[in-house]
């Protein structure tokens, strides 16, 4: 029994070493890999998780005396600084340094204009250009600008005078039908009308007529205005004698009544009323036969100056 037990004690060892030279598996060796990083990440978080040790070093104590020999170099440095000195400065002079530092120029004052806008206030507060419809719109453009910056203009003001400027494809019978539809624009704008047209016979008596009495209104008027060339006028309403040079006629300053006749008045009226009468029945004569052609066309633009002054207002 006791040799059995030895033998048996033999092959138990032998079957641990042979366990022991056995290879070590690597999901073994994983395992282990992985249990000494937690072992490790956890010896960190228990490091950093431990309360910060008490701030040992304090300042040593200063002694009484070293307090008051501080003080004392304190006090000495504030007296040892340089003093600044303080110039007492007279009113003229406190006025010299107030020209002196920077401002607005003198020049400009508020609500002064530039050249460009003074010359536009004062140029025109509407003006009529008319081009051939073979010309394009920049061309037509150009050439007023060149107008208004030859007159002062600057291009800023120019720009201004050419705002909502609208080339419209609008064809009017007659130049005065062109004329009557800009009017109503209160900006500047550009229409066509119709050229070319031979007149018919009942628009050439009428311009005849036209024509006859223009002609009788314009010698009547001068006519009345040869006797107001007189030194002295005599009122045919209240007899009075005044000097030509203080009155401004046809009124008379005493009493206010009109300087000429009865007879002249309703003559000079009479051939005004005929006049205003025989341009509208020509106008109206033209709009409707030129309705009933094409015949040529031609470009009438009305610039508006926006910037004008009117300086009698």
């Amino acid at each position: 029994m006791a040799g059995k037990s030895n033998f048996e004690e033999g092959n138990l060892f032998l079957l641990w070493e042979l366990e022991q030279e056995k290879p070590v598996k690597k999901t073994d060796l994983k395992a282990e890999r992985k249990r000494r990083n937690k072992r490790d990440s956890r010896k960190k978080t228990a490091e950093n998780q431990k309360p910060a040790a008490p701030f040992l070093e304090m300042e040593p104590e200063r002694t009484a005396a070293n307090k008051e020999a501080q003080k004392a170099e304190e006090v000495e440095s504030l007296f040892q600084q340089p003093v600044k000195s303080v110039k007492s400065h007279s009113a003229d002079e406190k006025a010299e340094e107030r020209k002196k530092l920077p401002g607005p120029a003198a020049s400009i004052s508020k609500g002064a204009s530039s050249p460009g806008e003074a010359a536009a206030a004062k140029a025109w507060k509407e003006k009529l250009w008319e081009f051939d419809l073979t010309k394009p719109s920049q061309f037509m453009k150009d050439t007023m600008k060149e107008s208004m910056l030859a007159e002062g203009f600057g291009k800023r003001e120019a720009n201004k005078v050419f705002k909502g400027l609208f080339f419209k494809e609008k064809v009017c019978n007659t130049r005065s039908q062109a004329l009557e539809y800009l009017m109503t624009i209160p900006n500047s704008y550009a229409v066509k009308y119709k050229i070319g047209i031979p007149p018919s016979p009942q628009m050439e008596k009428l311009e005849k007529r036209l024509r006859e009495k223009e002609e009788r209104l314009t010698a009547c008027k001068k006519e009345q205005e040869k006797k107001f060339k007189a030194e002295f006028l005599t009122c045919p309403h209240c007899k009075s004698r005044v000097n030509a040079h203080f009155i401004h006629p046809p009124l008379c300053p005493v009493c206010g009544e009109d300087l000429r006749s009865e007879t002249a008045v309703k003559a000079l009226s009479s051939l005004e009323e005929a006049v205003k009468d025989l341009k509208k029945r020509y106008e109206d004569t033209a709009r409707r036969y030129n309705s009933k052609f094409t015949g040529g066309e031609k470009w009438i633009i009305r610039l508006v100056n926006p910037l004008y002054e009117d300086d009698s207002k």
